[in-house]
């Protein structure tokens, strides 16, 4: 397992040493990006001959890109494109010494924006596509939001994002009251969603809630099951990759230390200031049982972008969930392909 480093100046270049046995760290090149005391960690793979270059923002916030770069989506981009996997500040794999009050949205997009500098330093790609996953849709979002941003990219993709926070949480109740309703019908668990449905009742407004709120309500929301269609979830090999180099033990702990210091509750983009400033060729991927980010949200981010209508698609996954990525691989690594080649 190959040590850890903290590296100073905007990025250098590792060897990847990696004991994974096939799990892919052994492939292509691994970066760190450092900015406001925090070293985030990068891996470029795939067709970098291609001159497309892909970024994918992860979810969380918290969660790790590099994680999942075992599963088949990526793999399958990586055929036709240079796949980008970044760990975003005090989330994943990053290190560093980042503070609680660098944990801001702006923060986070000069993060994506420097990650874009690098790039273009290191490899001059003919194009850059950017993709967001949950909260990596929300930061992808506010990234392109601003016309100099946009004009580094061709393109972006959001799956199953949270432009709209509040509204996401409303119809995250409604779908959770839903699955209440239907569990009560079938004589299932009475006492746990009777009281999910009382709680949702009483709510308060989710414009109003903290963590406190989110944190009652995801009681029930998670008991709903709302992530996966078939309940298998990423097939990652966690016992495997804890012990790969660069995988190392800052994936338990980053996301408990950002999660109280960085509140994303309050945030909506969806207004002519934020969202109406996008018209950059948009592809939205939703997953038709996401209970977290119900489709409705998808249709709301179409109507909300000022996109030319011919360059702007929402496709509804049905049989899957928050990941429709992950759950329906190849049905999505095609609309991808379809979409990066019209724009590329």
């Amino acid at each position: 397992m190959s040590p850890r480093r903290r590296l100073a100046g905007l990025c250098l270049p590792l060897a990847l040493v990696a004991t994974s046995c096939g799990l892919g760290y052994d492939e292509g090149e691994y970066l760190w990006i450092r900015r406001e005391g925090a070293d985030m960690p990068v891996m470029v793979r795939g067709n970098l001959d291609s001159g497309v270059f892909v970024i994918f923002n992860h979810g969380g916030p918290g969660s790790s890109a590099i994680f999942q770069a075992s599963e088949r989506f990526f793999a399958e981009l990586e055929r036709d494109y240079a796949v980008v996997l970044w760990d975003q500040r005090a989330s994943g794999l990053a290190q560093g010494d980042a503070r609680a009050e660098s944990f801001t949205l702006d923060n986070f997009v000069a993060d994506a924006d420097l990650l874009v500098d690098v790039l273009e330093a290191r490899y001059a790609p003919e194009s850059i596509f950017m993709v967001g996953h949950s909260w990596g849709g929300t930061l992808a979002a506010a990234y392109v939001s601003d016309p100099e941003r946009q004009a580094r990219l061709r393109g972006w993709i959001e799956i199953d994002g949270g432009h709209d926070m509040p509204q996401m949480h409303a119809l995250s109740m409604a779908w959770v009251d839903a699955h209440a309703e239907a569990e009560l019908a079938a004589g299932r668990d009475a006492e746990l969603w009777t009281e999910a449905q009382a709680w949702i009742a009483d709510a308060p407004a989710p414009t109003t809630w903290g963590l406190e709120e989110y944190q009652a309500f995801r009681k029930y929301l998670v008991a709903a099951e709302p992530y996966w269609y078939d309940d298998e979830g990423v097939d990652a090999p966690v016992g495997a990759l804890i012990f790969a180099s660069p995988v190392s033990f800052a994936l338990l702990s980053n996301q408990g230390a950002l999660l109280p210091n960085f509140n994303i509750l309050a945030f909506d983009f969806s207004t002519p200031e934020i969202m109406g400033q996008i018209e950059l060729p948009t592809l939205l991927l939703w997953g038709a049982d996401d209970g977290v980010s119900p489709p409705a949200l998808g249709q709301d981010a179409f109507d909300a972008v000022a996109t030319d209508p011919a360059d702007k698609r929402l496709i509804v996954y049905p049989r899957s969930a928050h990941s429709p990525h992950f759950e329906e691989t190849d049905a999505v690594v095609g609309d991808v392909r379809e979409f990066i080649e019209a724009y590329r």
